[in-house]
């Protein structure tokens, strides 16, 4: 009986293999826009953006859903290329630098040009696939030491699938930056108030 017994780990050694190579393969996701080309700089400031604030519970490596009203699922197979802060952070950058024909500051380059400073804290990223997605923040723009305290709220349809949970994310995120590009149009130009 004990040569038999020796050899069950060796046995075991292919089932246990078996089900590790049958696990799905990780996908990535980004929250930034598809490049609709170079725009041309033309805005008299500096982007500054700072880092995005996210809640505790969706700062995750993978996609967090909601998969009933008290419940969260993590989705190991499905994960964010940089963290859900850096996501959204360059998203929004890149957003506000096509819509306001303005570069960011990185921090290396000198430049004499006034700052236009953004900072976002998420207070809602709430994924329901197949149903909706909602976005809510606060939001500060600053400039010439002039300062606007907003808060946006928004939501889109979201049709089954994560693709199109994150286009979904993307398009919200869009929306997102038309409202902050709007206002701080009108706070450079001495009359900003929030939408």
């Amino acid at each position: 009986m004990r040569p038999v017994r020796h050899l069950l780990p060796l046995l075991a050694l292919p089932l246990l293999s078996a089900c590790a190579s049958s696990s799905a393969p990780v996908q990535y996701y980004t929250l930034a826009p598809v490049s609709q080309g170079q725009s041309s700089i033309s805005a008299p400031y500096r982007l500054a953006i700072a880092s995005v604030g996210v809640p505790a519970q969706l700062d995750q490596p993978q996609l967090v859903i909601h998969s009933s009203n008290s419940q969260l699922q993590i989705l190991d197979n499905k994960r964010w290329l940089s963290p859900l802060p850096e996501e959204l952070q360059n998203s929004v950058a890149l957003l506000l630098e096509d819509r306001l024909h303005a570069s960011r500051s990185d921090g290396f380059q000198t430049s004499n040009l006034p700052k236009l400073r953004v900072k976002v804290q998420v207070r809602r990223f709430e994924s329901w696939p197949g149903k909706r997605f909602t976005f809510s923040a606060d939001w500060q723009l600053g400039f010439k030491g002039k300062t606007l305290l907003c808060h946006s709220q928004l939501q889109h349809p979201v049709p089954p699938g994560i693709d199109a949970l994150v286009n979904a994310q993307q398009q919200t995120l869009a929306a997102f930056a038309d409202s902050l590009a709007s206002t701080a149009k009108g706070l450079v130009a001495g009359k900003g108030v929030c939408p």
